[in-house]
């Protein structure tokens, strides 16, 4: 059994499932996974899109060895300002290895979905 840490482009509870959703599902039959969803803001939650639930919970248990992660971008207007969107990643780069530690994955393989996103590897 290996474990990962999948980094994807959409949200497991979306209504309509791409094929990040199917994969991460397929590889948690006989791995540990630790699915990144993609992180919402403030304005998010604002607009309803997003419920306040998922900043207090931001992890949940999708199945036996299927673990989902919702960051939340801290900083507001991150997208358009680099150096806030690179705090935003650090803020949640720190949580995201306090979780692997609390579940115990050790040395995760890394999988990414979004080119953008290439700010985890190596970390």
């Amino acid at each position: 059994m290996y474990e990962f840490l999948y980094i994807g482009l959409g949200n497991l509870d979306d209504k309509s499932w791409f094929g990040t959703q199917r994969f991460a599902t397929a590889l948690s039959g006989r791995n540990r996974v630790l699915f990144v969803e993609r992180p919402f803001t403030f304005f998010e939650i604002l607009r309803g899109a997003k419920r306040l639930e998922r900043i207090l919970h931001p992890i949940r248990k999708w199945n036996k060895n299927l673990f989902v992660f919702s960051p939340f971008f801290v900083l507001p207007f991150s997208a358009k300002r680099a150096i806030l969107k690179r705090i935003n990643g650090y803020l949640n780069l720190f949580f995201l290895k306090f979780l692997l530690r609390r579940l115990g994955m050790k040395n995760p393989i890394l999988w990414l979905d979004d080119p953008f996103e290439s700010f985890y590897i190596g970390r």
